[in-house]
């Protein structure tokens, strides 16, 4: 885990659609705060505790992507922004297309990020 704080993140604002796996599933959206190789940075008005394993649909106009896989809540706080409080979600990947995410971080990084 202390691991995963260290790796370089993109500050991407994009969006995310997220159902959790279990037998009553449900389906939460938020908006990325920021990603990397390992994970991502959530605002959800919704609470999703730690340890619940969750699909994701990952989107951003920007850069033209589109980024799916399954991946755990890792942690989570209320934290306040200009829009009113919403929870942060630390978001670690489980399985995901490892080629298609390095070819969206080389896109972010042609692109001048």
């Amino acid at each position: 885990m202390a691991e995963n704080r260290k790796q370089f993140r993109f500050l991407i604002p994009g969006s995310i659609v997220m159902q959790s796996i279990e037998e009553a599933p449900r389906i939460s959206k938020g908006l990325v705060v920021d990603f990397g190789k390992r994970g991502a940075g959530i605002h959800s008005e919704v609470l999703i505790e730690k340890g619940v394993e969750v699909k994701f649909l990952m989107m951003n106009k920007d850069y033209d992507f589109k980024f799916k896989g399954t991946g755990r809540i890792v942690n989570y706080r209320l934290t306040k922004t200009k829009n009113g409080p919403v929870y942060r979600l630390g978001l670690e990947f489980t399985s995901v297309d490892e080629k298609e995410l390095d070819a969206i971080i080389e896109n972010i990084q042609a692109m001048g990020w």
